[in-house]
């Protein structure tokens, strides 16, 4: 309950700090952090909000080492900073040069539950960071309209003595460079293999044929193969692909789920197993979605609870696979 609240927490404080109008033409207003001095409002008597650490700057995400041991990313400074017994640390794991404009940044992290094994013994585990490269070499801090990006990475690095070192990156989304939409969240199942969100980049690509993601991970019938954009990829701790839920070829065998506008928040059910996600509704119809492998989840035809009528033939299903 306390890993499971503490998580709960980090959610809702990020809703909280990154409250979007997605109505309009992009503009800097959109993108500013939201600021309130009001704990969130919970209603189960059972639960209850607690400030842990004060001063940290547009936290995104965090992972427990311990109890009190616990890693956080800041998002727009591009920074991992490591809090023990409620005190951040003099010194960053962790500071890199990230784009921070809306929803890019220093997003999701993960970390390798080694409490077993002698890695864990010599103060060496693998954790895992998800965020948005900058082509400068200093942090915008979110500021940079006309911010240049080499787009999201998956990268997996070792923490040494309170250090993050020997950086390798697994996954690579430079050609999909939206301002929103990106994802953000990042978890390790049962099975240890990675699991990411993916949003649809803000319908922006590279690709002259499909500028506007309409692929089939977006249930455009004959839109195009899936390009990593629009679902929930999961791969090995090494970066393979390992899936195959929705077929074996490149296109597709990173996919667990599909369908998906943009997620901040995907997390396991410690007592059934099952995959939760969270998905950001355009400016309404936000969803809470059961994940089992081949999910669609219907974006772009379907946001929220489909309607009475709705024609099921409009989406894509991948063969029956989906």
């Amino acid at each position: 309950m306390y890993v499971i609240a503490l998580s709960l927490l980090t959610t809702l404080v990020f809703v909280n700090l990154l409250t979007l109008n997605n109505a309009g033409a992009v503009d800097d207003s959109q993108f500013h952090p939201e600021l309130t001095n009001n704990f969130p409002t919970v209603n189960d008597s059972k639960l209850k909000v607690e400030t842990i650490v004060e001063g940290l700057n547009f936290p995104a995400s965090m992972a427990f080492l311990g109890e009190d041991d616990i890693l956080v990313t800041e998002k727009n400074k591009g920074t991992v900073q490591r809090i023990i017994n409620g005190t951040i640390q003099r010194e960053p794991l962790l500071d890199i040069s990230v784009a921070a404009r809306a929803e890019r940044g220093m997003l999701g992290i993960a970390i390798t539950d080694r409490s077993n094994s002698s890695a864990a013994k010599d103060n060496h585990q693998n954790v895992f960071l998800y965020f948005t490269k900058a082509i400068l070499d200093n942090d915008s801090n979110g500021t940079m309209r006309g911010e240049k990006t080499r787009g999201n990475h998956l990268f997996k690095y070792e923490m040494i003595d309170s250090k993050l070192t020997n950086g390798i990156q697994l996954l690579n989304l430079s050609k999909h460079r939206g301002f929103a939409h990106n994802g953000g969240a990042l978890i390790i199942g049962p099975d240890k293999n990675l699991y990411i969100p993916i949003g649809d980049a803000d319908g922006y690509s590279n690709s002259t044929n499909f500028p506007e993601h309409s692929t089939e991970a977006q249930n455009v019938i004959n839109g195009g193969p899936p390009d990593r954009t629009g679902g929930i990829l999961t791969l090995t701790e090494n970066g393979h692909a390992y899936a195959n839920v929705l077929g074996n070829s490149d296109d597709v065998n990173e996919y667990y789920a599909y369908g998906i506008r943009n997620s901040f928040g995907i997390d396991f059910d410690p007592v059934t197993g099952n995959l939760w996600d969270t998905e950001n509704g355009e400016n309404s119809d936000d969803e809470i979605n059961l994940v089992k492998p081949g999910f669609n989840s219907g974006w772009k035809k379907i946001q929220g609870i489909a309607p009475d009528d709705f024609n099921y033939s409009q989406l894509v299903n991948f063969d029956g696979k989906g």
